[in-house]
Formats: structure tokens, C-alpha cells, sequence
């Protein structure tokens, strides 16, 4: 489309050729035909923009982009003109001799930290330029950070951002004007978006720089989008080892969801940043454009500073403020226990040997190491480098304690140790270990002349309390003797006892069931028995099987074997179709015969459609990144007539018709006995065949329990409700949310006069193929009592993607065939 723009000229400027094509636009090189200065020019397609409507969007854009023409900074692209051409706008801009730094990624894969640091802080300077300026860039991103060759940045792409341009156009393959892995939350969410967006941005853009890979990353655009609302970037605190816990705090603070806890503009953060790079080494300079063609050599980078941002527990870890001793790295250092550093300590050995002696000249002692402690439960960003770079200094000796000579030591009586065996009790300490309570100094008594009466009294004692002793055994044994002699008799008399109330319950038993039942009273019928067992290939109504479904473990469900969805069972029969008292669309009401068919249990939720996005590479739904409709258990929504059709033939199942919705709804004139027990299970007549609603003729704030999701502020939902909710609103054959939540897609064309034809046997709708109005059945969550009924009919174009329509898949019994 935009090749045929090449050798033509716009205003005063020649096309001479094409830098890059998408389908949003495209990038020539051209020469001014005046001055013959080379510069580059941006075609956008208007139709492409969210502006193309209005015309005077279109206005305002042109306005702006002359406002940016009046910015001169070192690091912005300047814009020399701009303008309309035809259907498209052109931006003219200065010619930069170097690389983007998309290509500079492609070719070294990352950068150094020291690098990535300062190319920040001139980002920064320039967002701080139009900050002051009152202004903002809105579209940074690694295509438009340019390394010029001469060393400097520019940035580029300005008056491109989310308010120009529609976010949901992201999915552009080629030339993308927005890349959704360098939007802000506010962004995508389309708020109102100040320079805060621009530093979450930037911050997104180094952390590619420092890793190598983008802070989200998905299959599908609309995937990443809703990463940077609510998804949290877990490698932070365990693949980015190379990052420093003072980069990790600032770079965490400018990512936040929202923009009232992010820096407030540039200058702010400024002071930080020039601090991070106040702790490189100063010689440390940007890669020029000749070195970007090689791989950056490793720098070693030593001694870090904590910075005065709070850091979060996550990344706390040990900090050294002195280099350690220079001593051999053993294995014993390697493998010091942390308990070492427990706390602040001074190291200092107290006694070297000559040959260490050479240590404490080149080293000043003492050391220190400051440790904060760290939760166990979270894993550190990186391991601390306190053992491996210098591990500590060797432990000081303990002195020696003096004992005295055992020689010298006066035995103790054998009897005072007898009788102070027990004098001491033992505590255990908190240090676990146990010591004794009492005098620790000497546990001894003083007195070391013992006269020899107290032997007497003492050992007269002992033999006394062993007689005691002796004696008591004796009673116990004899005690004991008689026990032995009468146990027998016990187990005899327990053994007899039971036997004897086991008899009796017997007799008890046997004469009420041989007594005859008097001639007036009725006979309970034998229950039925099941005439044949259930095979694999025979469903719980005695059906056969189609192809890709089998029988759940709950009574009556099925399960789809390809996207793991419960089915129900709607069995042969006839139903009442419409209502005499309906609009004009859905009378007569007339009795319908179908044939045997399933249904969804519930609508098609957000997760199974997701799957099968994953594996077709098919289109995802247009509300998927909207957090009201985003969830998984939520029917999905944004698709239309044409993604249900090609969803149903990935699942092996089809759209239902009209007729086969309201009977699901409504129930036929036999209804599956559901309080039974039967197997096969058995049909019974429908109490209410002309019921208005799934659940009966009560409208829905009638009941106790809440039974659909539409407009009331009652039901507690905004949006779509999960496909599992409103239990009690279930239709006869055990469907869900067959009234409120979303419109489901049928089948069907729409003819508001299909009713008065004379098919009463599987009616398929009209066949015009000019009818572009497909039926939807059901109502939503913004229809009111009137829209929810099982007979209400309703259509929407067969294009129409809206956050209100949803789709509920059937499968025939014959689909083998």
C-alpha cells in the first residue's frame, strides 16, 4: 500500500526509498529538494489511527505535531515538518546516523549495567526536557532510543502515543506504531496517562537492556497487556543476579501499577540515578557506534552502596562496607557457617604466625560486616559475596584454661556421694544445655573431717529402708497371686453374657419377620431392577454415544473430550414454542418435536476459548484485556457470529438452533427425573411446559435465592457473573445461566416472522442467504425482566463483537456420521 508513495513528492520533500513497511505505516529516506538534506519520513495510515473518524481528531493531531516541531533538544529527534497527504499524515524528521537500540539487543542480546545506566540517565534528561515543557512522549520503546554515532541518544516517535493512536491495533506483525511490552498500566486501561508513563516505561526498557529479555512476554499482545496490569515480575528476586539490590529498589518503585506510587517526574529520580552511577568506575564510558558491532567485554563491579530508597525485604541482603582481608580461599572458608555473621562484629586474630604477619601489613584491621537479617521464607535476588570474593580471617585462639592438679584433690567418702546423689536438681538453660542449680563455684560441702559415728547411723539407716523395701514386694506378689486365680472366670462369665444377647436379638428378629401381615394392609413394591448395565459407549439415558463424548462420574453429565466442557443431555420430545401474550416475533405459540441433541452445561468461558486460541493462533477476544471481562471463569465475550462458528469446529460441536435454546430453557412436555435414582434415567412429565423463566413463573427478585444476573443492582454484578454462579436459576435439564449473564448466539438467521411457517420438526430458521442478523437468546447483565425470558427473541449483526454476547455450544447425536 505504501510502495506506490516511493519516488513521489510530498510537499518539498522526494521519496527515494523505503526504509520499512507495515501495515500501520512506513519509513522512507527522502532528500529535501531545496537544501538537499537528508532526512527520514513517517507515513501513517489515518485509517489506521483512532482518530480516523473525526475530523477534527485529525486537526488536533496536525496541530500538535507543529507544536512538536518547535522542541530543540540534543536528545530528542527533532521534527522538521509534518502535514496531510491524501489518506495518510507524513512527520518529517532529522536523518540519525547510527542504530536503534533494537538493533544493538539483536546483535549483543544485553548491556551493561554500567552502559544501560547512563543511556537511562539521557532518556531521562530528555523526558525531563518535555516535562517542563509540559509535555510527554507516550510511545518510548527500544525502536525509537537511538544510538547515534557519535555517542550520544536521541529518542524519537513523538505525538505517536495510546492518546493518538488505539491500543487494540497493538497487534500489528510488522511495522507496530504501539508495542504493547512497552505500555504502562494507565495506558491500556486508557486513562488518563501523564510523564509517570513514560518512567514505567523506561524502566521496562532497561530491564530488557540489563536481562536480555522483555519484563512480559506472551504469545498474543492482548496476553502482555494484561501481564503489565496485573501480573508481578517474579524474576526480579531470582534470575537477575547481575542486578544490584539498589537498582532492584528504585526499578521496582518506578514499575509500579500505579502512577501515584512511581517517582512524580524525572527530576525526582534523577538524584538516585546519578547516585548509582556515582559507585561505577569513572573511566566507564558509553558504547560508541564502532564498539556496538561487537560483544561488550565483562566489567567487574565492586563495592555497592545502599542507596537512601527503602529497600523492600525481598532484596535485603548482606552489604560490605570494607574489603575484607586478603587471605588463601579454603575450603573451610568456603563453607563457613552464616551464623558467623549473625550479628556486627569485629574480627581481629589475636595470635598470627610469621608467616601471617605479611597479612596484617596489607590489611587494616579490624574488619567490618554489617548483616541484615533475611526472612527464610523468601529467596534472596542473589547470593551475598561475602565468602567467595574474601572470605573471613582465621578464628582467634582461645586461651588455655589452667586446672589444677588432680593429684592434689582429696577423695570423696563413698557414702557422701550415696547421699547426695539426688541433692542437685538440673535445669536446662536457654541455650539448651543442662547445668545444675545450686552453687556453681563448688558443689561440695566444705567440711572434710567426717566423724566415723555418722558412717554408723548412715549405713544403720540404709539397711533399714531395704527392708522396708523388701517387705512391700512381698504384699504386692501375693496380691498379685489372687488376681491370676480369678481372671479365668471373669473372661468365662463376659464370654457367656454376649452369647446370651446375641440369641436373643436373633429371636427378636426372626419372630417379626415370620409374623403374617394382616389382609387390609398394603404391600411396599419390590423396587425395579435395572434391565441392562450401562456400557462405555451408552450415556446415562441408554443413548448411544457420538464420537468425542463420554459419561462423567455425576449422574446425567457428559464430558467433550476436546475442550473438557460439560455437556447435558436433551432427550427426544416435543416442547411449547413462544408465547400468545409475546411480541409480535414470537407468537403463535405452536407445539416443536426435536430430536435428541446435547448442550453445554455452561456458556463458553474465557479459559477454554484462550485454549483454543493457544493452539489454532486464532484471533483472542477483543474485551480480553479489559480486567472486567477478563477473568477465566467468565463467559467470553467479544466475539462474534464467524469466532463461534470456527470455535465449534475446532471443539467437534456446533451452534444450536433456536428451537434447540428455548427447549434446553424451557424444558419439553417430559423432563428428566432428576430425584430418582434410575439408571437409565427416566423421564417425567414437566409441571410447568409454558414456564416464562428456566426456574418457573417467578420473576427474579421474587425469589429467595438470586437466580440470574441482569440489570439490578440486587444480583451484586456489574459485568458477567462466573459461569458457575446462580445455581438456583438452572434450567429443567440442569443448564445454567440460560437467563441474564450474556446473549447467546444461535444458529439461526433472524426472521421476526420464522414463527408463522408450518416446520414444527427440527426448524433450522429461515435460508436467505442475504439475512445478515443472527438470532441470540437469553438476555445479559444489562437486560432487564422482559429480556431474560425463555422465549424472548433477539439478533445482532453476524460481525458484531459487543462485551454483552457470549455463545453456548451443542452437539448432535449423529455427528460420527
Amino acid at each position: 500500500m505504501f510502495s506506490k508513495l516511493l519516488y513521489q513528492e510530498i510537499e518539498d520533500y522526494a521519496l527515494n526509498s523505503l526504509c520499512k513497511e507495515g501495515t500501520s505505516g512506513a519509513l522512507f529516506k527522502a532528500i529535501h529538494r531545496k537544501n538537499q538534506n537528508v532526512c527520514a519520513i513517517k507515513i501513517l495510515d489515518l485509517q489506521r489511527l483512532s482518530l480516523h473518524t473525526q475530523e477534527k481528531g485529525v486537526e488536533d493531531f496536525l496541530s500538535y505535531l507543529k507544536i512538536l516541531e518547535k522542541i530543540k533538544h540534543p536528545g530528542i529527534v527533532t521534527i522538521l515538518n509534518s502535514g496531510r497527504y491524501q489518506q495518510f499524515i507524513w512527520i518529517a524528521e532529522e536523518w540519525i546516523e547510527g542504530l536503534t537500540l533494537r538493533n544493538f539487543l539483536e546483535r549483543n542480546s544485553r548491556v551493561e549495567i554500567a552502559s544501560a545506566l547512563k543511556w537511562t540517565e539521557s532518556c531521562l534528561n530528555a523526558l525531563d526536557f518535555l516535562y517542563q515543557k509540559d509535555l510527554k512522549h507516550n510511545n518510548l520503546k527500544p525502536e525509537n532510543i537511538w544510538l547515534v554515532k557519535d555517542g550520544s541518544i536521541k529518542i524519537s516517535g513523538m505525538g505517536l502515543g495510546s492518546d493518538i493512536v488505539d491500543v487494540e491495533k497493538c497487534n500489528d506483525l510488522n511495522l507496530k506504531v504501539l508495542d504493547p511490552h512497552y505500555l504502562a498500566p494507565e495506558q491500556i486501561l486508557k486513562q488518563k496517562s501523564d510523564i509517570r508513563a513514560d518512567l514505567y516505561v523506561l524502566a521496562t526498557i532497561f530491564y530488557e537492556m540489563v536481562t536480555g529479555h522483555a519484563l512480559y512476554d506472551a504469545s498474543f499482545p492482548h496476553f502482555i497487556m494484561q501481564y503489565h496490569i496485573n501480573g508481578i515480575p517474579s524474576t526480579f528476586f531470582q534470575e537477575n543476579s547481575e542486578i544490584p539490590e539498589e537498582i532492584l529498589a528504585w526499578l521496582i518503585k518506578l514499575l509500579a501499577k500505579y502512577p501515584q506510587d512511581r517517582f512524580l517526574n524525572p527530576a525526582e529520580f534523577r538524584p538516585i540515578l546519578k547516585k548509582t552511577l556515582s559507585s561505577f568506575p569513572k573511566d566507564d564510558s558509553i558504547v560508541s557506534q564502532e564498539e556496538s558491532y561487537q560483544n561488550i567485554k565483562a566489567k567487574n563491579l565492586e563495592d555497592w552502596d545502599i542507596p537512601v530508597l527503602d529497600i523492600p525485604d525481598e532484596i535485603k541482603t548482606v552489604r560490605k562496607t570494607q574489603p575484607l582481608p586478603q587471605i588463601p580461599n579454603t575450603r573451610a572458608t568456603r563453607s563457613m557457617p552464616r551464623e558467623i555473621l549473625d550479628k556486627e562484629t569485629r574480627v581481629k586474630p589475636a595470635s598470627l604466625s610469621k608467616n601471617d604477619k605479611t597479612i596484617d601489613a596489607h590489611h587494616n584491621y579490624p574488619v567490618d560486616v554489617e548483616v541484615v537479617r533475611v526472612s527464610k521464607e523468601k529467596k534472596l535476588p542473589f547470593q551475598p559475596a561475602v565468602f567467595g570474593e574474601a572470605p573471613l580471617s582465621p578464628s582467634p585462639e582461645l586461651p588455655t584454661p589452667n586446672f589444677a592438679p588432680l593429684d592434689n584433690v582429696t577423695p570423696l567418702p563413698r557414702d557422701f556421694i550415696t547421699e547426695h546423689r539426688h541433692s542437685y536438681h538440673q535445669d536446662e538453660t536457654d541455650t539448651g544445655i543442662r547445668v545444675k542449680a545450686g552453687n556453681y563455684e563448688s558443689p561440695f560441702p566444705k567440711e572434710e573431717n567426717i566423724s566415723p559415728e555418722s558412717f554408723l547411723v548412715k549405713e544403720q539407716s540404709k539397711i533399714d529402708t531395704t527392708q522396708k523395701l523388701v517387705n512391700k514386694k512381698k504384699k504386692t506378689k501375693k496380691e498379685t497371686k489372687h488376681f491370676k486365680k480369678n481372671k479365668k472366670n471373669i473372661n468365662y462369665f463376659f464370654i457367656f453374657s454376649m452369647t446370651l444377647i446375641t440369641i436373643a436379638v436373633f429371636f427378636v428378629w426372626y419372630r417379626i419377620e415370620s409374623t403374617p401381615m394382616a389382609a387390609n394392609q398394603p404391600k411396599i413394591a419390590p423396587r425395579p431392577k435395572i434391565i441392562y448395565k450401562i456400557t462405555e459407549n451408552l450415556g446415562w439415558f441408554g443413548e448411544k454415544l457420538p464420537k468425542g463424548l463420554v459419561r462423567a462420574e455425576k449422574r446425567g453429565e457428559y464430558i467433550s473430550k476436546k475442550d473438557d466442557s460439560i455437556m447435558l443431555y436433551v432427550p427426544q420430545g416435543t416442547f411449547w414454542r413462544g408465547d400468545e401474550k409475546g411480541k409480535q416475533a414470537e407468537r403463535p405459540e405452536r407445539k416443536v418435536n426435536l430430536g435428541g441433541f446435547y448442550i453445554d452445561k455452561y456458556e463458553l468461558t474465557n479459559a477454554q476459548y484462550l485454549r483454543f486460541v493457544e493452539e489454532t493462533g486464532y484471533n483472542p477476544p477483543a474485551y480480553i484485556a479489559k480486567q472486567e471481562f477478563s477473568s477465566l471463569r467468565q463467559p467470553v465475550v467479544g466475539i462474534n457470529w464467524y469466532d463461534a462458528q470456527r470455535y465449534a469446529k475446532w471443539a467437534e460441536k456446533r451452534l444450536p438452533t433456536e428451537a434447540e435454546w428455548e427447549k434446553s430453557s424451557r424444558g419439553g412436555l417430559t423432563i428428566p427425573d432428576w430425584e430418582g435414582q434410575d439408571i437409565p434415567i427416566k423421564l417425567t412429565e414437566n409441571p410447568l411446559p409454558k414456564r416464562i423463566y428456566p426456574w418457573g413463573n417467578e420473576k427474579p427478585e421474587q425469589r429467595q435465592y438470586m437466580v440470574s444476573n441482569y440489570k439490578n443492582k440486587s444480583d451484586n454484578y456489574i459485568y458477567p457473573a462466573s459461569v458457575t454462579a446462580f445455581s438456583e436459576g438452572m434450567s429443567p435439564y440442569g443448564c445454567m445461566n440460560m437467563s441474564g449473564n450474556v446473549w447467546e448466539l444461535c444458529n439461526d438467521k433472524f426472521d421476526p416472522e420464522f414463527y408463522n411457517t408450518l416446520i414444527y420438526t427440527d426448524p433450522t430458521g429461515p435460508s436467505d442467504e442475504t439475512i445478515r442478523q443472527r438470532a441470540c437468546r437469553g438476555g445479559s447483565w444489562g437486560s432487564d425482566e422482559t429480556q431474560i425470558t425463555c422465549f424472548n427473541r433477539f439478533s445482532v449483526d453476524a460481525n458484531y463483537k459487543g462485551n454483552s454476547v457470549g455463545v453456548r455450544l451443542a452437539k448432535s447425536m449423529d455427528y460420527e456420521k
